[in-house]
């Protein structure tokens, strides 16, 4: 008889398979294409979850062999998850008015993009102090990187990074510093020493909805774009491109391994002011709620394996 399955214990539990299933093929798709060290870091991520019985009788997430990698799909999304929950509770402890603020930079190639990085954090900075000191309580600050198309008869592979970020501010912003969209635009343009006017995007927000939360606590990449097939979307922003005499696979390997070389050991979410001080817990915790062996009952491990003919699953140790 096979061991019970995760999803049969707990039904809720769901996303670990497709999560763990989309770092699988991420791990074959760089295996396949030469980045063997990189593909056997993802391969074991996510083969070990223990989960502990709450009072309430569900299971608990309590111990994971996570790779921690930001751009991991099985790290991301407990990453997201984690953030959610910690913006949501800290955001509900403070006062004032809301801002969603996204704000723009040129696209650049991949193999630029620690310079893109650079400037994106050194532009925040000098808005910070100037434009928004008057009225800025606090922030919680993301960047997200997204593959675009590249110039007219070149195949190299184009990035897009950006700053989504969501401030508190002081009421008085409306009435006493007001800034128009043109006047955003020249601010960052200032910040970032750029000669072309960036684009931005700035709206006021009533309540912090999941929707908010969703574009704040997003994946730096989304896993999908690796895993699809290529098309373009509505943005134009692209999964990929298919050159004649190359390689897809190829492509998308060769981007996700630079995208890692480039990103590393750098951080991409932040937080500053009030924001930072209501926030509880790590924030390079992806459990969450660590509590030792539960007295109502044995924690549960759970493998990763292929049981007999059966597609892989996580079944009970």
């Amino acid at each position: 008889m096979n061991a019970p399955t995760l999803t049969e214990l707990s039904p809720n539990d769901q996303k670990f398979i497709e999560k763990r299933d989309q770092t699988e093929k991420l791990s074959r798709l760089l295996a396949n294409n030469g980045y063997k060290e990189l593909s056997n870091k993802f391969h074991q991520c996510g083969t070990f979850l223990e989960f502990r019985l709450s009072a309430e009788g569900e299971l608990k997430l309590d111990n994971a062999n996570f790779c921690k990698s930001a751009l991991c799909p099985m790290c991301s999304w407990r990453r997201s998850r984690r953030w959610r929950k910690r913006l949501k509770e800290g955001a509900s402890q403070i006062q004032g008015r809301w801002i969603f603020l996204t704000l723009t930079i040129k696209n650049r190639p991949i193999t630029d993009l620690k310079h893109s990085l650079d400037q994106l954090n050194q532009g925040w900075q000098e808005l910070e102090k100037s434009s928004l000191k008057e009225f800025l309580n606090g922030y919680v600050r993301v960047i997200e990187i997204t593959r675009s198309l590249p110039p007219p008869e070149s195949n190299e592979e184009i990035c897009h990074p950006h700053i989504h970020a969501l401030l508190n501010i002081e009421p008085k912003y409306f009435s006493d510093y007001y800034l128009t969209h043109c006047q955003w635009r020249e601010a960052w343009k200032q910040s970032i020493k750029a000669e072309y006017l960036p684009i931005i995007n700035i709206k006021a927000v009533r309540h912090i909805n999941p929707r908010i939360l969703g574009e704040i606590a997003k994946y730096t990449l989304k896993p999908g774009s690796f895993l699809e097939k290529y098309k373009r979307d509505k943005r134009r922003n692209i999964v990929g491109i298919n050159w004649p005499g190359t390689n897809p696979d190829q492509q998308k390997a060769d981007f996700f391994a630079e995208l890692c070389n480039q990103i590393y050991h750098r951080r991409l979410i932040s937080t500053g002011g009030i924001i930072k001080s209501k926030l509880k817990g790590n924030e390079e915790d992806l459990i969450g709620g660590r509590g030792g062996h539960s007295e109502h009952g044995e924690n549960i491990q759970f493998i990763w394996r292929k049981q007999e003919d059966e597609w892989p699953n996580y079944y009970a140790n």
